[in-house]
């Protein structure tokens, strides 16, 4: 069994994300960032695999090669199809012996189908590290960990749960809103968890910032609707700040010639299906690249006309709409 080659299963994609970024972190820091390879169905070239595995590398002595969506992913309805998998997997098992130990290999399925011959020969072959889904008194000990210095007792927790669920990506953001907004001494109160964080029953912030583009009307509509429920406006001036904040990164990473919506999840802290979703308007996000930079520029001037009593609360509703309705199809 080869102790180099690693195969992370379950379906814990936040908890494996971590633990990825932590190996590649760690293994940059060491040695050298240009010896660490990525390689999911996105962006798959079988001559490319096989070289960043087999090949010599001058001025690279050791390796670290992330391989995702292989044995056979379940997880997801897209990836590789079985006939890519048995013939890259037909040519790793003729030369796996000449692995050497400085070459690293980690292979990642969120779900594996355990039916599979890759599966049953990677758990004979390979070291195995599971990812189960958190249960609750983890993920509690995860949020006071991501919100530290910030103080958060039980009750609150419980309550910050309930409210944002238990999907660890959401959490994460809704935790970095918090240490944005709280400051490091403070402790978290159920008041500004109703202020401040976003419920898995509001409109989503995405959903609202990408029909913008396409139907702007809808947009306004979204908007209504948080008004009438009874939405502070505070709480959803911080949400379509952060969703063009993520718009203006997700454009930072592709001019960097970052295509990978895993990688992009990860270094964004957002969840992959929501980089994914939005990858595909990502060129009418350039093409109305001023205009976020204007709408961004609107949320926070909103913001401190109206701490600073400027104009009422109410204002705040009327102004996002017309600012919404000007941009230009």
């Amino acid at each position: 069994m080869k102790k180099s080659i690693t195969l992370f299963q379950w379906e814990n994609e936040y908890a494996i994300k971590k633990e990825i970024l932590k190996w590649t972190s760690a293994f940059s820091e060491k040695y050298w960032s240009e010896s660490i390879f990525k390689f999911n169905f996105e962006n798959w070239d079988l001559s490319s695999v096989n070289q960043a595995l087999f090949a010599w590398w001058l001025f690279v002595t050791k390796k670290l090669i992330i391989i995702e969506w292989i044995p056979k992913d379940t997880f997801r309805e897209s990836g590789f199809l079985q006939d890519q998998i048995d013939i890259f997997f037909s040519e790793f098992q003729k030369n796996f012996d000449f692995l050497t130990d400085d070459t690293f290999v980690v292979f990642v399925s969120y779900k594996p189908d355990s039916r599979t011959k890759v599966y049953k020969w990677l758990k004979d072959n390979v070291e195995v590290k599971e990812f189960p889904a958190f249960r609750e008194p983890s993920i509690k000990k995860e949020i006071v960990s991501l919100l530290s210095p910030i103080k958060i007792w039980d009750e609150e927790l419980s309550y910050f749960i309930s409210k944002v669920w238990k999907d660890m990506f959401r959490i994460e953001n809704e935790v970095e809103k918090l240490k944005l907004i709280l400051p490091e001494w403070a402790v978290v109160s159920k008041d500004v968890i109703d202020k401040y964080c976003v419920s898995l029953t509001q409109a989503n912030w995405f959903e609202i910032l990408e029909n913008l583009f396409v139907n702007p009307n809808k947009s306004i509509g979204l908007i209504s609707n948080m008004q009438e429920e009874g939405r502070e406006w505070i709480e959803v001036n911080w949400l379509l700040l952060w969703g063009v904040k993520i718009f203006f990164q997700m454009l930072d990473c592709k001019r960097s010639w970052i295509v990978d919506s895993k990688q992009i999840a990860s270094e964004l802290k957002v969840s992959p299906f929501v980089v994914l979703k939005n990858m595909k308007i990502l060129p009418e996000i350039e093409n109305h690249e001023q205009y976020l930079k204007e709408l961004f520029k609107e949320f926070l001037n909103l913001d401190f006309w109206i701490k600073s009593w400027k104009y009422i609360d109410s204002y705040y509703w009327l102004a996002v709409k017309r600012k919404m309705l000007g941009i230009s199809i």
